[in-house]
């Protein structure tokens, strides 16, 4: 569970776009009528092979069943992997929550103040016309990078984060000027 600052707020949470989920429900749903497919075109070829289908019903109704019952974890797993990725954007740091599989996870942050750079990557039409795309942020170290693949709204997270990143340096900054003040005056 992620532990926050006290004087930590979340600004926003930021999911992957729904479009790589359908492309992986299409598969699944394809792989799903492909023996039901098989089965009729090779039923229509011989009698041979559908007599043989009818006196082994049963079993391949439990092949079936298993094909089935095994896509539909699948799916249910990488489900689950897309709505527990998240990126949270919070006062004080940029948290990214990647769900790699059921029981594995990884989870990085960065604080706002090491933040160089934002880049928002919109990768061709489509994603233009739904609004996802790559969001990479930049830190103080030349190698290092923080990159999100197919966040929604790119842009809006880095606006959100760059607005972030000023309100986090405005404040720092007249904290510094108040501090100044102070040991001024006890001088």
């Amino acid at each position: 569970m992620i532990q926050f600052h006290d004087d930590e707020e979340v600004v926003a949470e930021v999911h992957r776009h729904w479009l790589p989920l359908v492309e992986y429900s299409i598969t699944i749903a394809l792989l799903a009528i492909l023996p039901f497919v098989a089965k009729s075109m090779l039923g229509s070829v011989s009698d041979k092979i559908s007599d043989a289908f009818t006196h082994y019903s049963a079993q391949i109704f439990v092949l079936e069943s298993a094909w089935i019952l095994g896509l539909w974890m699948s799916f249910a797993v990488a489900w689950t992997n897309h709505y527990l990725d998240v990126l949270i954007i919070t006062t004080k740091r940029v948290i990214d929550i990647d769900q790699i599989s059921l029981f594995k996870r990884d989870v990085a942050e960065l604080r706002i103040n090491d933040i160089e750079d934002i880049r928002v990557e919109v990768p061709g039409f489509l994603a233009s016309w739904l609004k996802f795309g790559t969001l990479e942020l930049q830190t103080a170290a030349a190698s290092k990078s923080f990159i999100m693949h197919n966040v929604i709204h790119p842009e809006r997270a880095k606006n959100t984060i760059s607005t972030v990143r000023e309100k986090y340096y405005q404040s720092t900054e007249k904290a510094g000027a108040t501090n100044t003040g102070t040991r001024q005056a006890a001088e």
